[in-house]
């Protein structure tokens, strides 16, 4: 049994619209890519997206705006693709990996608290959310930006999911929360692909 890495549908007018970009004569910052973000930013109900080349460049550009530099402590949970470990590297940042709970694979208050407290240093969290899960980003919040921390979400595995809720409710849409920055991915085995 063959089980492809992703199947491209092209059932819709996507040729079509892949004809418009490419007779537009800019196939990365065509009017296209405005109306993305723009579509992109009314969805998720925040005033700014902004479309780069890969989740990992959104993250390295978040982490860099937040003066990440070297020897600058990022908390980065163990279970994720490598750029989020490999952007704050590259920035000569101090990596400080934590555990993520073995259920659901994320990042959950009681483990950032117990890794801050382990490392009150460390000035940037990024939480990864999994699978189509999310992680507490408030209750992440409530801990970390009273010490110090700011929080920048890896989303790459996320998209349409949504935060989680007290009462259980559907919540807003990863990427609507409060952080610094939450970054995508469109890669071909993402969710939102």
């Amino acid at each position: 049994m063959n089980v492809p890495f992703f199947r491209v549908d092209c059932s819709g007018r996507e040729l079509h619209y892949l004809q418009q970009v490419l007779e537009s004569g800019w196939l990365t910052t065509s009017r296209f890519a405005a109306q993305l973000e723009q579509r992109f930013a009314e969805t998720l109900g925040v005033p700014h997206a902004i479309a780069v080349n890969s989740c990992t460049a959104a993250l390295h550009l978040a982490v860099e705006a937040l003066g990440v530099g070297p020897g600058t402590p990022v908390l980065v949970p163990t279970l994720t693709f490598t750029a989020t470990a490999e952007v704050v590297r590259y920035l000569g940042g101090q990596i400080v990996l934590c555990d993520v709970d073995p259920r659901s694979g994320l990042l959950t208050p009681e483990i950032l608290a117990a890794a801050l407290d382990r490392h009150p240093e460390v000035r940037v969290v990024m939480p990864v959310h999994f699978g189509g899960l999310a992680c507490d980003l408030e209750a992440l919040r409530a801990i970390a930006e009273p010490r110090g921390a700011a929080i920048v979400e890896d989303a790459a595995h996320a998209f349409p999911a949504r935060y989680p809720t007290q009462d259980g409710s559907a919540g807003a849409y990863v990427g609507a929360g409060r952080s610094a920055a939450c970054c995508f991915s469109f890669y071909a085995n993402k969710t939102i692909t």
